[in-house]
């Protein structure tokens, strides 16, 4: 039988019995070195608990209920099913890392204005309600600053309420493999020996 490269399905992946914690991502640190993906590494290699990742948009309503009883960490997450966000919500233990504006269809207020020239009202149509839903119902957010959870809050107050989520501000986070690559290179170019 013949199947088109056009026809692609899903294939569903199941979340392994013995790991502890889901972290989902569109990319990971070793697809992409960006902050968000470094910073992501960063938080799964300080962890002692036993992690699996899944790039979000391989997430189906099976790789859920595999993982129902596991915890669940979603960070960038643009490439999975929106309209699975209310059967996390119902379901699943989850906190939230939030690296841009999510509720923004550009992923940047500032995007959006340069893209449309008027400004984000994302948080008014449903893919701004999809996203303060999923932040509601999320354990603990983080945000990388106070700016940027202040933007949340304006346009969500009810995000601060104490019956929702925690928020708080993590920031950027980087690994002592890092830390390390950045004193030698300093060392380098200072031609410390």
């Amino acid at each position: 039988m013949f199947v088109s490269p056009f026809d692609q399905v899903k294939k569903n992946i199941e979340i392994p019995r013995d790991c502890e914690v889901v972290v989902v991502a569109d990319l990971f640190a070793e697809d992409y070195l960006g902050g968000a993906e470094l910073t992501t590494e960063a938080l799964i290699k300080s962890s002692p608990l036993k992690i699996f990742k899944i790039k979000s948009k391989d997430i189906t309503l099976e790789t859920l209920e595999s993982g129902y009883n596991k915890f669940w960490i979603f960070t960038n997450y643009s490439q999975m099913d929106l309209e699975l966000i209310p059967t996390i919500v119902s379901n699943l233990k989850y906190n939230i890392v939030e690296y841009d504006y999510k509720f923004c269809r550009y992923r940047s207020v500032e995007k959006h204005l340069s893209a449309e020239m008027k400004e984000c009202d994302c948080h008014n149509e449903m893919h701004g309600k999809l996203t303060s839903a999923f932040f509601h119902g999320a354990h603990t957010v983080f945000y990388m600053s106070d700016a940027q959870m202040k933007r949340y809050h304006e346009r969500f107050p009810f995000l601060q309420e104490p019956e929702g989520s925690q928020q708080f501000v993590l920031s950027s986070c980087f690994s002592d493999e890092f830390f390390a690559a950045v004193k030698l290179l300093r060392e380098k170019a200072l031609g410390v020996e």
